[in-house]
């Protein structure tokens, strides 16, 4: 018996444990869930508590004198419904829902509304990293003015729009830029203006060494062609010149 059990101790332990969390279903009740959101006639089951700890909006809203507070569903209108399950996975723990290119905007959007600050941390990181285009750079600073997001993301952001060659009229008449607030319009021309005094100074530079270069060559040249006068009057005087 001990054989036995040694052998199946054995077995169990030559058995490995999945650690791979399965993708989060809240179309149908599950883990005590307690309370349904409606979005677009689809219907998630979520838990109460889990809400009130990632948004201190849900929190108020089921904890205080609102209408919710004891309902069993509650409807989100003017919401989508991909958008609020793409929400949910990504605040649910034990599942780390990855931040990309088509989720990112929305996700940021709502974790502002319901004051997710920790979702919304983990949307202004991707945005931080993410190798975005010359096009998406002033638009990206006008999100990040409606979100209060970090002086690092605007100054990131500017410093990729002004190093594209803009001109000042095309500038004026885009719709991004008349959304700017006064100090980040402001401080988007600064960087404008700075970025091509660099470009300024970098010319002069060159300009500078090619005139150096012209300099010793010239100054070489003079000095073969005194060497080659120098040899010929040499050749005269020794009245072998090659040259006569």
């Amino acid at each position: 018996m001990a054989a036995a059990a040694t052998a199946t101790a054995s077995e169990g332990t030559s058995k490995k444990i999945s650690t791979c969390t399965p993708e989060l279903d809240f179309s149908a009740p599950w883990k005590m869930s307690d309370l349904v959101l409606v979005v677009e006639g689809k219907r998630f089951h979520v838990h109460r508590c889990i809400l009130s700890m990632c948004s201190p909006v849900f929190d108020a809203m089921l904890s205080l004198d609102f209408k919710e507070k004891n309902a069993r569903e509650i409807p989100l209108p003017e919401k989508k419904a991909d958008e609020i399950e793409e929400l949910l996975r990504a605040i649910y723990p034990y599942v780390e829902h990855r931040i990309c290119e088509e989720n990112s905007f929305s996700l940021l959007e709502l974790a502002c509304e319901y004051q997710m600050d920790r979702l919304k941390a983990r949307c202004e990181k991707y945005f931080l990293f993410k190798n975005m285009t010359n096009d998406e750079a002033l638009e990206f600073v006008v999100m990040a003015q409606r979100h209060q997001l970090s002086d690092e993301l605007i100054r990131r952001c500017m410093s990729k729009f002004v190093n594209q060659d803009t001109k000042w009229e095309a500038l004026k008449k885009n719709d991004l830029f008349s959304q700017l607030e006064p100090k980040y319009s402001q401080q988007l021309v600064e960087e404008r203006v700075k970025y091509l005094e660099r470009r300024v100074d970098s010319y002069k530079s060159t300009v500078r060494t090619l005139e150096m270069k012209k300099c010793d060559k010239d100054d070489d040249d003079h000095i073969s062609f005194r060497k080659h006068l120098m040899m010929r009057k040499r050749f005269r005087d020794l009245d072998h010149s090659p040259f006569d």
